[in-house]
């Protein structure tokens, strides 16, 4: 488990893991997302690094401001203006 608010996934919290989808190629478009976040809007990437680590170890959270439904297991992280959209896979946790 990572408790550094301020690492990339994958990490484990006390609730979710969460981790980022590869591509049959090995690339990761989310992992892509956030390294280019972290290279040129470090303060948009720690809003949603907090967030991120904030669902791992509270679990769902209820501030629409910062994580919200979708639709079905979609889900949205927002930081003040990038988003990133995640689901859940029930059988991993």
């Amino acid at each position: 488990m990572s408790n550094n608010r301020e690492a990339l996934p994958p990490y484990t919290g006390t609730r979710f893991t969460i981790d980022l989808c590869q591509l049959a190629s090995g690339r990761s478009p989310a992992q892509d997302f956030l390294q280019e976040l972290n290279a040129r809007h470090f303060r948009e990437l720690a809003k949603i690094q907090s967030n991120l680590w904030l669902l791992a170890n509270e679990g769902l959270l209820r501030n629409e401001q910062k994580f919200k439904h979708i639709k079905g297991d979609i889900y949205e992280v927002k930081g003040n203006e990038a988003r990133i959209f995640m689901f859940f896979d029930p059988t991993r946790n």
